[in-house]
């Protein structure tokens, strides 16, 4: 009885972590690919001419 707990609570646990990470992750990578998406016109230029 208490192994079939265990299962499914390690279960539930590694899926909501998995969850709440990509939830963050969404928070933080999206505003960070819209900067390097606006920010690349004077990125590329300036590393080239270095």
């Amino acid at each position: 009885m208490f192994q079939t707990i265990n299962k499914y609570l390690v279960r539930v646990t590694t899926v909501s972590l998995a969850v709440l990470t990509i939830k963050v992750g969404w928070i933080y990578l999206v505003p960070m690919a819209v900067l390097m998406n606006t920010h690349r016109n004077e990125l590329v230029p300036s590393r080239f001419k270095k």
